[in-house]
């Protein structure tokens, strides 16, 4: 990226903060890219396992009962979703070029971080309920064959489980990215304020 800045204008100017290190941003930003697009393409290609194996069971245990039938389309339907949902996320990281200006590479880092958000709310919002409607219609058939206390220790471990998701690892996951993008964020707009740049 090009990172070149005045120095000495910057002093002329009065800066009595220290010389920003822009290209130790640039670094973090570059790491940050290549770890969220590994974790993302991770994601996905255990998104299409899980396709496949739903299909396979769909397949091979021939469901009788139209919920269960329903619910395997949901679920499928929950994982292409944030699967597609995410393939816009990953692109924007491909974005990123590195003869960029700091104010060029900011404005790069907001839009990754505005589609981040959507993302990690409306779009996981929507794939949990999918996915969540989903398992309980699939359930219904399997589980009508076994005892109460069968059906409930299922239920309560399917969707505990869910809960832990989405109250516990959802939202430790989301505060690990937006410390990690919001701190190169900082650093930039702290250095296009130095520089005067706009």
């Amino acid at each position: 990226m090009s990172n070149n800045i005045d120095f000495k204008a910057l002093w002329d100017n009065g800066s009595k903060g220290p010389i920003p290190d822009a290209s130790a941003i640039f670094k973090r930003g570059a790491q940050l890219h290549r770890a969220t697009r590994i974790h993302l393409l991770l994601t996905n290609t255990m998104l299409a396992a899980t396709i496949i194996l739903v299909s396979w069971v769909g397949i091979h245990f021939k469901p009788e009962m139209l919920t269960t039938k329903i619910g395997l389309v949901l679920v499928i339907g929950a994982i292409v979703f944030y699967m597609v949902n995410t393939m816009g996320y990953i692109n924007l990281l491909y974005k990123s070029n590195m003869d960029e200006s700091t104010q060029q590479y900011l404005n790069h880092l907001l839009q990754i971080k505005q589609k981040q958000e959507r993302l990690n709310t409306t779009m996981t919002t929507i794939y949990f309920v999918l996915l969540t409607s989903g398992l309980a219609l699939y359930l219904i058939e399997y589980t009508a064959k076994g005892s109460l206390t069968f059906r409930l220790t299922v239920y309560s471990l399917t969707f505990g489980w869910m809960i832990f998701n989405w109250v516990y690892i959802h939202p430790r996951m989301i505060k690990k990215q937006r410390n990690g993008w919001g701190a190169v964020i900082k650093k930039l707009e702290e250095i296009n304020g130095q520089m005067g740049e706009s």
